[in-house]
């Protein structure tokens, strides 16, 4: 019995060793197979992307492209493509009316893109003659354009049609906010610098009569403004100088008492008269003092661009002088003709023809308030802040 039981543990034993061992060989085998299968797919992959060879096509029953791109929920995610209507901008949305679905969707919007509830058609309303944002922009004017919040200040000094003219100045000149063609007068976009008159070059020094009482025999002595250089020069009566023809001399001395000096002076009171050769014009020069031109060059600012004062026009203008502005968004010329002008106030008339005329106040240039800033994100502003010579 020890003998058979002794075999039996043996043979047993030999069938375990059997059986690990063939174990391991299909172990090893499968291993191998599936190593190979990588290899193969690896190799597949290289060869597909080998310079020069044609990928295969991508087959509807693989990846459904139409089904994708169509999809509303992925049109609702990137609608807008400026921003506006999309979640990447802060706009007006409400919950979807079916309390299981937790989305939010576009306050205009009819039917969920979710999950296909239908909205209900009475949507919260406002009183469209309020402004609650207090803009100068009324609600019911932003509530009916979806680039516009009648919660938010500063989208009436924005430019949404970029034509240069804030959403609040085309408002109040009832044009249309996202059309650059439609665009207010752009002697609104002008404005007022200053201005000054130019100095007659000449100054009245003395006057010398000659012992003669014919005023064409005097001398007349003054100094001359040329190329920026004085010069003292002796004239005649009727001789032309500057641009200008003195056509008067009058010899005046007024005897004073000096109450410093104790006795009499003389103090010489002459003046000259001039005319101007170019607007005939006439200017009375005393000695001594010197004599300015009577019309004002103004000095215009143009803001085509809102942004960067810096790339502004400016330019001078002389009393009846015509002038064009162009609009850089729409290409639209118009002329202007320059009809008064104090140190206080410029007004101008548009001088087109086939257009009506009209007069315009020009209002006083003031940096604050003239110029844009980008909104926040969009990269620095050229023109932000006020340049040092304008402040």
């Amino acid at each position: 019995m020890g003998f058979l039981r002794s075999h039996f543990e043996k043979v047993a034993l030999g069938l375990c060793l059997v059986g690990f061992l063939l174990s391991c060989f299909y172990l090893f085998h499968g291993l191998q197979k599936a190593v190979e299968e990588v290899r193969l797919v690896e190799d597949k992959a290289n060869q597909s992307v080998t310079s020069g060879k044609q990928l295969d096509r991508l087959l509807e029953t693989i990846f459904d492209a139409p089904a994708v791109i169509t999809d509303p929920k992925v049109e609702f995610k990137i609608a807008g493509v400026d921003g506006r209507n999309s979640l990447m901008f802060p706009d007006k949305f409400i919950r979807c009316a079916n309390s299981e679905c937790p989305n939010l969707v576009p306050f205009e919007t009819a039917i969920c893109p979710f999950c296909g509830q239908k909205e209900p058609p009475d949507k919260p309303t406002v009183d469209p003659t309020q402004d609650f944002d207090e803009d100068g922009l009324p609600n019911g004017f932003e509530v009916e354009r979806p680039y516009l919040d009648q919660y938010d200040p500063n989208d009436a000094q924005d430019d949404q049609d970029k034509d240069g003219f804030t959403n609040l100045e085309e408002y109040q000149a009832k044009t249309v906010l996202d059309d650059p063609k439609s665009h207010p007068p752009l002697v609104d976009l002008l404005r007022f610098e200053g201005g000054y008159r130019n100095f007659i070059p000449l100054l009245l020094v003395k006057i010398t009569r000659n012992n003669s009482d014919d005023p064409a025999m005097w001398d007349i002595q003054c100094d001359v403004i040329e190329k920026g250089q004085k010069r003292r020069k002796s004239f005649r009566l009727g001789a032309k100088v500057g641009g200008y023809e003195i056509t008067e001399v009058n010899y005046k001395v007024d005897p004073q008492y000096d109450k410093v000096r104790r006795r009499k002076i003389e103090i010489d009171q002459s003046q000259l008269t001039l005319k101007s050769e170019t607007t005939e014009d006439t200017y009375v020069l005393d000695v001594g003092k010197p004599a300015y031109e009577k019309d004002m060059i103004v000095k215009l600012f143009f803001l085509n661009n809102r942004y960067n004062p810096r790339r502004c026009q400016r330019f001078e203008v002389k009393l009846g002088e015509k002038f064009p502005l162009s609009h850089p968004a729409s290409g639209d010329v118009e002329n202007y003709t320059l009809i008064s002008a104090t140190p206080t106030g410029v007004e101008i008339k548009r001088t087109d023809e086939n257009v009506e005329e009209q007069e315009f106040a020009v209002r006083k240039l003031d940096p604050q308030k003239d110029f844009m800033r980008r909104a926040t994100g969009a990269g620095p502003a050229e023109g932000q802040g006020v340049p040092p010579e304008m402040r």
